[in-house]
């Protein structure tokens, strides 16, 4: 598993609060995993631990609100409620430069002054940390690194599970998924299929793709993570390819409360293949025919997708409605380059991203 260090972190922000002379901070915590608390929670004993100092509510408060709208406005509100605390802390830690930002104004909306009366650091070292008054101080994670560590693992599972050989293709510059005149240059006798990925909820051109494929006996399947609902010339995502791989995390258009997913396909063959490699390679228990997994979508998950699922439509077009306005409003913003959207492209806007040289 690659993920940031979110102990080191901690730790780094812990002790950048304490030789200021903070003896007394307040976390500006959110729901996470288990294993992300526990991550935090060791950076912030071992910085007190390297001051002899003890791990209690005399020296750390947390506090988080189960009902989340958006980061900024989160940690505006949150902040709140540690003015309300006494002996209230004199700085707060936060586990992300937006919703320290928000703190900042939630502190400044009760007439404090930031850092006079109440210090806040953030914890990404994103470029929106410059844009406030005062500046704000952040610790920084590297993220290029972690994601470059992430794809060598996901290689490495590639070819150690099935001998694959990834081969990368150049995207489109304006919708940033695969460009379909660029996989011929990537193609050699033996390549097996092509992964495209309909990026941030907008489809690659799969009639271009299929085409291709077609002429040279590829199998395509698609990325469909983040499209749930969109539509390429008219045909849904997830039903363009041979097959497609569907993510049901909680962030998705379409989420469970945990991770979940699934394989769509019209081949019975691959459909009864892969009911196999579900369930440890096996339907009759314990006659394993392959090598499987224990991938199966767990009921409870299922009963959740299956109540929010109606809702989808509504929710995609509220993105849509969204997305229009920001396209519209943010035209000739700076240097902002804004995602294009093809004619025969109807995306569900799972993100709107755009490129920027202060990135």
């Amino acid at each position: 598993t690659i993920s940031l260090d979110r102990a080191a972190g901690m730790n780094e922000a812990v002790t950048h609060l304490l030789d200021q002379g903070h003896r007394h901070f307040g976390l500006l915590a959110v729901a996470r995993a288990p294993q992300s608390r526990y991550d935090r929670m060791t950076g912030i004993r071992a910085a007190l631990r390297a001051r002899q100092m003890e791990f209690d509510r005399s020296t750390l408060s947390l506090d988080h609100l189960h009902e989340r709208s958006n980061d900024f406005e989160y940690g505006r509100r949150l902040a709140g409620s540690f003015l309300q605390q006494s002996p209230r802390p004199t700085a707060l830690l936060a586990l992300n430069d937006e919703i320290a930002i928000g703190a900042v104004g939630g502190l400044q909306d009760a007439g404090l002054k930031v850092p006079r009366d109440l210090s806040v650091i953030g914890f990404n070292n994103q470029e929106v940390s410059l844009l406030i008054s005062p500046t704000l101080t952040t610790v920084d994670q590297n993220i290029a690194e972690t994601v470059a560590a992430a794809a060598e693992v996901l290689l490495a599972q590639l070819t150690g599970q099935v001998g694959a050989k990834p081969v990368p293709c150049e995207p489109n510059a304006s919708t940033y998924n695969l460009d379909p005149g660029a996989i011929a240059a990537a193609v050699t006798p033996r390549t097996k299929a092509i992964l495209p990925i309909h990026l941030y909820g907008q489809t690659a051109d799969l009639v271009a793709i299929n085409a291709f494929a077609e002429r040279h006996g590829l199998f395509v399947l698609e990325d469909a993570a983040q499209s749930h609902g969109a539509l390429c010339h008219g045909r849904a995502s997830g039903a363009l390819g041979h097959a497609a791989a569907h993510s049901f995390y909680p962030s998705k258009n379409l989420g469970a409360m945990a991770d979940a997913g699934a394989i769509t396909t019209d081949d019975a063959k691959l459909a009864d293949r892969l009911r196999h490699l579900r369930n440890y390679g096996c339907k009759v228990r314990y006659q394993n025919d392959y090598a499987g997994l224990n991938s199966r979508l767990g009921e409870l998950q299922a009963a959740f997708l299956r109540v929010k699922l109606p809702h989808l439509p509504a929710w995609n077009e509220r993105r849509r409605s969204l997305a229009a306005r920001y396209l519209t409003q943010l035209q000739g913003v700076g240097d902002l380059v804004l995602p294009q959207v093809p004619s025969w492209a109807e995306p569900v806007w799972h993100l709107f991203v755009v490129r920027s040289a202060k990135r």
